[in-house]
């Protein structure tokens, strides 16, 4: 990660190392750009949203070459159905980086969520550790008495 980035992403696994709960530990290092990443791909990044665009571009393209083969108004000229392809296929390109900023933001909450997991696990060896040492004590001085 790079300049600032790398400071949010250790703020955001230092706190949850300290016990802050990762999600929001995550969430409260995000930038402006970041929350809007987040917020446009949890939209289009749905099924529901690429059936939708498939529905459509099916829709449109099925409209067309039937206007063709029937001789029907057309809802557009010739190179307007290929020039929406073309822009569609743009927006799919355009789109793909900003998943990919989703995915790290994703990445980072795991992260959290997998440090914070690993400090209490880190704890609750020591506790049992503490329980079992006490359990000898005990033992032994039951051994003595």
């Amino acid at each position: 990660m790079i300049g600032s980035h790398r400071a949010r992403y250790r703020a955001t696994v230092d706190a949850a190392v300290q016990g802050q709960n990762p999600v929001d530990a995550a969430t409260e290092h995000y930038s402006a750009l970041d929350r809007f990443a987040v917020a446009l791909t949890g939209k289009i990044g749905t099924m529901k949203f690429s059936l939708a665009i498939i529905g459509w571009t099916v829709l449109w393209v099925g409209y067309h070459v039937l206007a063709t083969m029937f001789h029907w108004p057309t809802l557009d000229t010739f190179p307007a159905l290929v020039v929406y392809l073309l822009v569609s296929n743009i927006i799919q390109i355009c789109l793909m980086p900003l998943i990919m900023v989703s995915q790290n933001l994703q990445s980072r909450l795991q992260e959290a969520k997998a440090e914070q997991d690993f400090a209490n696990n880190k704890r609750a060896v020591e506790i049992l550790e503490l329980l079992l040492r006490a359990e000898i004590v005990s033992l032994e001085q039951d051994k003595e008495a």
